[in-house]
């Protein structure tokens, strides 16, 4: 799932040349947490920004910031950047996951920000893929450490035969 998510966030940072790109994705507890970043080395400097964040989450559609970063009222996480655009990652109608990018002296361009959108769907449908197999094989793993007596077939009839 990680190598996924980290193959995904490269290919959206490549096309649309942001600086940095960011996934959150909900915890336990439902709350969205920093999960992946790209470049690595770029969580150093990047703080996401949970205004934005809140933002999208709340209205279930992707937000294109364009020139309103440096003059904005922001939590001073997007002031550092020059264009930020988020999008949400959703699953019957709640947000699971929203994907940050952001560029240091550029705007994006709107083919960047429909490409964004298409890629999260993407790889939304790709995670929540990912997520159910996951679960589908812990719950066989389960279901035969459980009940490993029953592997052998019983029966005299010849089809069991």
């Amino acid at each position: 799932l990680e190598s996924m998510i980290g193959r995904g966030l490269s290919l959206l940072r490549t096309f649309t040349k942001a600086t940095v790109v960011g996934f959150l994705s909900t915890d336990d507890f439902g709350a969205l947490k920093p999960y992946y970043i790209e470049p690595p080395d770029g969580a150093q400097r990047l703080k996401l920004s949970q205004k934005l964040t809140d933002v999208v989450v709340r209205q279930a559609t992707a937000v294109w910031t364009k020139h309103e970063l440096r003059n904005s009222r922001d939590d001073g996480a997007l002031r550092q950047f020059a264009d930020a655009i988020c999008i949400p990652l959703i699953e019957d109608k709640r947000a699971y996951g929203v994907i940050h990018l952001y560029r240091d002296t550029e705007q994006f361009q709107t083919p960047h920000f429909d490409f964004a959108i298409s890629a999260g769907n993407i790889m939304s449908t790709a995670i929540l893929r990912a997520k159910r197999a996951q679960s589908l094989t812990v719950a066989s793993t389960r279901l035969k450490q459980k009940h490993a007596d029953f592997d052998n077939l019983i029966g005299e009839s010849s089809a069991m035969q």
